[in-house]
């Protein structure tokens, strides 16, 4: 099976919708990555931000994505929302270094970014790189980003809905012999929106997610 993602994929519907790598709706849920999107070139699966783009990089180490301590200057939520975009930083690295890597060893590494039905859709995106033996090559490009809404609770845990718009034309998925799957005349641009979580513990994991082609951010 073919995995998906929503970037440059959209074209001709195929296979089941929801929870696994193909999905035929315009507007569904999981960005996943380059290599998916591009890999999922062939099957179809089809993010506007505020601030300034931040590109994201391939090279770090796994990490769990939590955040320092309060700043003094900033109220509770303007902390929440800081704190919510370093984690999506974090997500994308985890995401395009394993998706670079082919999907191997993501459980672990994915379980420190994700929770729940993402956590498994997005696992479910890497099994399906190394079946097809696919691979990303390259990184999409976070042109605009915005923390949309915080909910705080009062024992420390909290949730946000971020909005970012993604360009997958800095991004390919090529096969075992190195050629390019990406499906021409497909869309480069995403916008997602993301509900994350932050846990009692600090952690803020990757609830839910979904995508939205679009022409240009």
């Amino acid at each position: 099976m073919a995995p998906v993602s929503h970037h440059s994929l959209c074209s001709t519907p195929s296979g089941p919708t929801g929870g696994g790598l193909v999905r035929g709706v315009p507007r569904r849920r999981r960005l996943v990555s380059a290599v998916i999107v591009v890999a999922a070139l062939a099957l179809a699966a089809c993010g506007d931000g505020g601030s300034s783009p931040t590109p994201t990089t391939t090279t770090s180490s796994p990490t769990t994505a939590t955040v320092p301590g309060p700043t003094t200057s900033l109220t509770p939520e303007e902390q929440a929302a800081e704190e919510a975009k370093q984690a999506y930083r974090t997500y994308r690295q985890t995401l395009d270094r394993v998706f670079q890597r082919g999907g191997t060893n993501a459980e672990e590494e994915f379980a420190r970014v994700a929770t729940g039905r993402h956590l498994q859709f997005i696992l479910g995106q890497a099994q399906a790189l190394q079946a097809n033996k696919w691979r990303q090559v390259g990184a999409p490009t976070v042109r605009g980003f915005s923390v949309n809404k915080v909910s705080l609770a009062e024992d420390r845990s909290a949730s946000a809905v971020v909005r970012v718009c993604l360009d997958a034309s800095t991004d390919d998925a090529v096969d075992k012999h190195g050629r390019s799957i990406r499906k021409p005349g497909a869309l480069d641009h995403f916008v997602e929106t993301i509900t994350m979580v932050r846990r009692q513990s600090g952690v803020w994991l990757v609830q839910d997610e979904s995508d939205t082609q679009v022409k240009t951010c």
